[in-house]
């Protein structure tokens, strides 16, 4: 239990207190550290007040089983609950903007994510690893998917991107359960690698109009110059669902999918 007018929990303050299982924080709290509570095993629920920041890993590790984001917090840091393996649910506030790389990472339970109606990025590798997760919806206000961020989420078997999201780089799906992804109208742009170790894929639909120019992303960098890029796909692709098959077998790219385009 803190003292009334605490204002800040410095980085590592209770890291790996294994026996830790109950926080009383005070309403002043403004900011947590990092690692505050990392490896804090025993701990299960958390009551946080409304506050504004919550450092890298402050919470990697614990015995959580709800993580309830308050609302005030706008970013959530990278890896602010890696490895929770208890972790069932996770509700963002309104005010969240972004979720930090590899923040869910490693939690094999997590199976339901409620996004906040704000959230406009998530990072690289943010529910990696989350096997139990078999669906997500994502806000109107979303704009960028970082890398690998459902990779090894084998139970995920569909993934919608929302109106609004312009364009799409690479490997999002990376070694996913993922079967069937429906692309916005408002695409634009994807990566020629957006698909790159997808390997359960049967579905594609796209349901932008004019077809989405696919631009070269390698390990090093991007090459927004380089165009007409072939979109990689995985063998197990069956069918991509398209308004006019006319228009996209004309498309340089596009055509490379030829009879499976319908």
């Amino acid at each position: 239990r803190f003292f009334t007018g605490v204002k800040r929990i410095p980085p590592y303050a209770f890291d790996a207190c294994r026996s830790l299982s109950r926080i009383a924080f005070p309403p002043s709290l403004e900011a947590i550290g990092e690692d505050a509570f990392a490896g804090c095993a025993s701990l299960k629920m958390l009551d946080i007040p409304p506050l504004e920041t919550i450092g890298n890993r402050a919470f990697a590790g614990c015995g959580l089983v709800l993580a309830d984001i308050p609302e005030g917090v706008k970013a959530i840091a990278s890896s602010v609950f890696e490895n929770c393996r208890e972790l069932e649910s996770a509700c963002f506030p309104s005010s969240l903007e972004s979720i930090g790389d590899g923040a869910f990472s490693g939690c094999v339970s997590l199976h339901d994510v409620r996004l906040g109606d704000s959230v406009r990025e998530i990072g690289d590798s943010a529910f990696s690893g989350a096997a139990a997760l078999a669906s997500i919806e994502f806000p109107a206000s979303l704009r960028k998917l970082g890398r690998c961020v459902f990779s090894d989420c084998l139970s995920l078997r569909g993934l919608a991107l929302p109106e609004g999201m312009e364009e799409w780089g690479r490997s999002s799906v990376y070694h996913s359960g993922i079967k069937t992804i429906t692309l916005p109208s408002s695409l634009k742009r994807i990566s020629s690698l957006a698909l790159e170790g997808c390997i359960g894929l049967k579905y594609l639909i796209v349901k932008a109009k004019n077809p989405p120019e696919v631009f070269q992303e390698t390990e090093a960098a991007l090459d927004s110059s380089a165009q007409d890029q072939p979109l990689g796909a995985p063998e197990t692709l069956e069918k991509v669902d398209v308004p006019d098959v006319f228009f996209y077998q004309t498309s340089l790219v596009w055509c490379d999918f030829g009879s499976k385009l319908r």
